[in-house]
């Protein structure tokens, strides 16, 4: 969002998802319709709006966490682009190979209306085209780390319900929430608020060898909720869960790979989509200064060298908050009725609420970034900060973001 304010898209992306007043909460129930066990709370829009002015200690930043669904985003980050001076979007066409030499990069993309290809040269290009990218290929790059771990959830195949249900709201107890996870012997979800109106995606683990399907998805809506409702099915889609990857390099000459191209994640606590606005944030002011004239011949390499060791600091991060879910022992009394039951339903609860806490509230993730090792970063004397997920501290040294401070109009 930080990034977004710079662009000057960050007021028109915060009217997209929840509603103002909606608590994009995160909460823990054995079953849907059944017991709440934990619930970490999180101001809503408005109230983190009204009160950013106060300075949030933990969270110092002029722009709060915000909850919004990359298909509300993306369409305002095309149109910005669209709208920029020397800006040519061909929106649509496919890129069938890019290769360089010495003094171009070189890419053959076909028309999607009339199928011609066509040939590009560019003193750089960005391969920003996913896991499956045909930059990194190219370049003959290869990922490093662990795909897709076998877990009991979280690790393996996946399943995405997509789920029409405004009176879901009606059977959960505790209230609204943005993130509503399931946990029972029979079925793990998670159940995400999309508009806060009754549209939700609920993503659960498919068995070995099974296929997606709507019939997979009524049952796993059955066994999450343990309750009765009127929902739709709007659709199903499968993905994989349990990857920790980060490419061995972040390009090669005159052509660089960033987002999930460069690493892939487990999507636990956002890492993927944050660490991919980080990166093109970083990559691109280098580029506009080698474009511009103004960037020394070794600028482009300190791309690599600041933005990998934060792909293997925030895989790891995401992989440990996974590793916990995907290895979790289910008590046996999780779902009794009386004292053993309730007992239980604490202790378990407990642990989740502290699990919560250190995979949403994770401020030293998402500011605490350092390039320490950088070639372009002065070095200063004295320990550096600490490299905490969830503590931090504003500081001046060369390499950080800098502190934040609202100063007076003029």
């Amino acid at each position: 969002m930080e990034h977004y304010r710079r662009l000057g898209v960050a007021e028109e992306i915060r009217t997209l998802g929840l509603p103002d007043d909606y608590p994009p909460d995160v909460s823990y129930h054995t079953r849907y319709a059944s017991h709440e066990i934990a619930r970490l709370h999180w101001p809503s829009r408005r109230d983190a709006l009204a009160n950013r002015h106060a300075g949030d200690r933990r969270w110092p930043t002029p722009e709060p966490l915000h909850r919004g669904q990359e298909m509300f985003i993306e369409p305002v980050l095309k149109q910005h682009a669209e709208s920029l001076p020397g800006v040519d979007i061909r929106f649509g066409w496919k890129v069938e190979s890019i290769s360089q030499d010495s003094t171009c990069a070189r890419l053959f993309a076909r028309d999607p209306a009339s199928g011609e290809l066509c040939e590009f040269e560019a003193d750089y290009a960005v391969g920003c085209d996913g896991p499956r990218s045909l930059v990194r290929e190219a370049l003959g790059i290869r990922y490093e780390g662990t795909g897709s771990e076998d877990r009991d959830f979280l690790g393996g195949r996946m399943q995405a319900t997509y789920v029409r249900a405004p009176a879901f709201y009606d059977v959960v107890p505790g209230g609204v929430a943005w993130q509503y996870w399931a946990m029972n012997p029979q079925r793990f979800g998670i159940m995400i608020a999309v508009d806060g109106k009754g549209e939700f995606v609920l993503h659960t683990q498919l068995p070995k060898g099974a296929q997606s399907s709507l019939e997979y998805g009524h049952e796993s809506i059955a066994l999450t909720t343990g309750g009765d409702f009127p929902y739709e099915i709007i659709g199903v889609a499968e993905w994989t869960a349990g990857f920790t990857l980060v490419a061995k390099n972040y390009g090669a000459g005159r052509i660089f790979i960033a987002g999930d191209a460069a690493h892939l994640f487990t999507p636990t606590s956002g890492q993927g989509y944050n660490t991919s606005v980080d990166d093109a944030a970083n990559l691109g002011w280098k580029l506009a200064a080698a474009c511009l004239g103004w960037g020394g011949p070794n600028l482009l390499a300190t791309y690599e060298a600041e933005r990998k060791p934060i792909g293997h600091r925030n895989t790891n991060f995401a992989r440990s908050i996974a590793d916990f879910f995907g290895r979790i022992s289910m008590p046996q009394a999780l779902e009794d009725s009386g004292p053993a039951g309730d007992a239980c339903r604490a202790e378990f609860g407990q642990r989740l609420q502290e699990l919560a806490w250190k995979e949403f509230d994770a401020p030293g993730i998402h500011f605490g970034m350092y390039y320490k090792d950088s070639s372009i970063v002065c070095t200063e004397p004295g320990e550096g900060p600490v490299d905490d997920p969830h503590h931090y501290v504003p500081h001046a040294r060369p390499g950080a973001r800098a502190p934040h401070l609202w100063i007076s109009e003029g």
